[in-house]
């Protein structure tokens, strides 16, 4: 994977506990991957849909990303076509990873077989 690079994120985990989420932005495929084992971005469970759902602290960092005038190059999107441009991929401790895209929230079983994943949080991970 060329071309990425790294930031951090600082924010809350639900320990209100300062957190770092690491993110590393692949413009060229539109995938930004978050590397999070502080559980500050970590997704909830949803009873009533019976799904995963990305959580308040999820959309505030979007929201910090959504500010920086390096990834959005001056784009005409408003916030929700910026988030929804992007493949967001979760990757928590105990090998598990989640990808989030246009507005789904789905969990990836098979982390040996996936050519999109960014092998430095998928080696931390395993």
């Amino acid at each position: 994977m060329t071309g990425v690079f790294e930031i951090e994120y600082r924010g809350l985990n639900i320990f209100d506990e300062i957190g770092v989420v690491e993110v590393a932005v692949d413009k060229a495929s539109s995938t930004m991957h978050l590397y999070d084992q502080n559980q500050v971005i970590h997704p909830e469970y949803d009873f009533s849909t019976r799904k995963y759902v990305v959580n308040d602290s999820f959309i505030n960092m979007t929201k910090v990303l959504y500010d920086k005038y390096f990834l959005r190059n001056f784009d005409e999107k408003n916030f929700e076509e910026w988030v929804n441009g992007f493949s967001w991929i979760f990757y928590f401790p105990q090998a598990v990873v989640y990808k989030f895209h246009n507005g789904e929230l789905t969990k990836l079983s098979d982390l040996h077989h996936t050519k999109f994943l960014y092998n430095k949080y998928v080696v931390r991970i395993l």
